[in-house]
């Protein structure tokens, strides 16, 4: 890490990474900006050359955009990568919480969001869900059984029920509350 946008001594560092078959990953959230001119790095698989920018010389660089940083957006970062396989993979999996949907309030409504809901993919992925949220501490649950399926009701006559099928099959309950 380079603290307060002074550099740590990334030469050093990268000749242990590479000593010990270890990926650099560097952390350059307080040095935006910040660049040096190593001395020769020999043997390594960091990046060499003059005036690189913190950030650029391992794997991976990450950067902050929190509230105190150089250049902000309130939260979240960037990562910058020195392998383009890295890149696609990190990017897939940055953009997988977007296919976890949240249930939102309709149109000219305003809702109180008594309970947060996801729905997800189909019911694969819901039970994929709920088993590795429930085995991790978080109760989450589907949101309900439509009545047909509930064995007291299993020989009631029933329209089509497509829709409340394909939606109870995809929506999960996650907790709301702010006590854990």
């Amino acid at each position: 890490m380079h603290t307060f946008g002074h550099l740590c001594k990334i030469d050093e560092i990268a000749k242990i990474c590479n000593k010990y078959h270890i990926e650099l990953v560097e952390d350059a959230a307080e040095s935006l900006g910040s660049y040096y001119s190593p001395r020769e790095i020999r043997g390594t698989n960091i990046s060499q050359g003059k005036n690189k920018h913190t950030g650029t010389f391992g794997l991976i660089g990450v950067l902050s955009f929190n509230g105190n940083k150089i250049i902000t957006a309130g939260g979240g970062g960037m990562l910058l990568f020195n392998d383009e396989t890295l890149a696609h993979k990190a990017k897939h999996l940055t953009t997988q919480a977007k296919e976890i949907q949240f249930v939102e309030e309709p149109v000219n409504a305003r809702s109180n969001y008594w309970l947060n809901c996801l729905l997800l993919p189909n019911r694969h992925e819901r039970d994929a869900f709920l088993k590795s949220t429930n085995e991790n501490g978080i109760m989450t649950r589907p949101v309900w059984e439509l009545m047909n399926r509930l064995p007291m009701f299993k020989d009631a006559q029933c329209g089509k029920l497509s829709n409340a099928e394909r939606i109870a099959d995809r929506l999960v309950n996650v907790p709301s509350s702010v006590i854990a």
